[in-house]
């Protein structure tokens, strides 16, 4: 059975706050350009689809573009904002939104971004095995 889907967090089971603390670590990895161990969070078989790409990714393709992301990109600014957290057996699934402050060549802009995440827990650790986000709003380019 599935337990509570508030948004807030302080609401939550156990679990529920542990597996929301799995995904603030494996933001903060990617934010900081920890390409290898946000990687390590990701399954193998990973499946999913982003807004960069209409096409469906896996963990060869994610590996490339966030290597690239955060080569070209800073992000002096990130905020997640729970929506749900569901968690059946050993399978999670997370939905928030995710607002950035980006730096890149071509200048700044901020974006939200809505995410579903699916996780699932073996041998005591949670990993990614699908996700699909898309841009929530357009982009703002800063002047």
């Amino acid at each position: 059975m599935a337990q509570s889907v508030s948004p807030n967090p302080e609401e939550w089971s156990k679990e529920q706050k542990e597996l929301w603390a799995e995904l603030e670590r494996h933001w903060d990895l990617l934010i900081n350009a920890k390409v290898a161990d946000f990687l390590e969070y990701i399954h193998p078989e990973f499946r999913g689809f982003g807004h960069e790409s209409p096409l469906m990714v896996d963990k060869k393709w994610l590996a490339r573009w966030v290597g690239f992301w955060c080569e070209t990109t800073k992000f002096p600014i990130h905020y997640i904002s729970p929506i749900s957290c569901g968690i059946f057996g050993t399978i999670g699934i997370l939905q928030y939104y995710l607002f950035t402050i980006e730096k890149s060549a071509d200048g700044a802009g901020r974006s939200v971004r809505r995410y579903t995440m699916t996780w699932m827990k073996e041998s005591g650790k949670w990993r990614v095995i699908a996700s699909h986000n898309n841009v929530a709003t357009e982009q703002v380019k800063a002047r």
